[in-house]
């Protein structure tokens, strides 16, 4: 299974990079290198985040969740504990460990839940389930 990855969305990589350029070319009008080495690493940011980063990870056995800088934060083992999904969000034993904004991708995370739903049956166990209007009549 290769590495499934929920990245931020081409708009916000899009901004990010653009105002890193924007704070480069007004620090260069107003003199301050202090400005142009806090543009230059905020473009290394936009330009990580653009072409190797992202926000979540799941790999077969681990969930990682990484920051804008792609250090990874936390790591869970979600075989081992109980995970659901919910409105745009994932548990992990009943602890929110990602909440799904509107600068992520929303294929991905599609993708993502879809993957996860089909690997855990407690998650799948609600769709196959159909009411039975003879069971009332017992």
């Amino acid at each position: 299974m290769p590495i499934l990855k929920i990245r931020y969305q081409l708009w916000f990589l899009t901004l990010i990079i653009s105002m890193a350029f924007f704070l480069i070319l007004l620090s260069l009008y107003t003199d301050s290198v202090y400005r142009i080495i806090l543009g230059l690493i905020w473009l290394v940011i936009g330009l990580n985040n653009a072409y190797n980063n992202a926000v979540l990870e799941v790999t077969e056995t681990t969930i990682s969740i990484r920051n804008s800088l792609g250090i990874i934060t936390k790591r869970y083992a979600y075989r081992e504990g109980d995970i659901s999904i919910r409105k745009q969000e994932i548990y992990f034993n009943k602890e929110r460990i990602y909440k799904h904004l509107f600068t992520f991708s929303q294929a991905d995370f599609e993708q993502v839940s879809a993957y996860l739903t089909s690997e855990n049956p407690e998650l799948n166990l609600g769709r196959h389930l159909v009411a039975d209007d003879d069971s009332e009549d017992l």
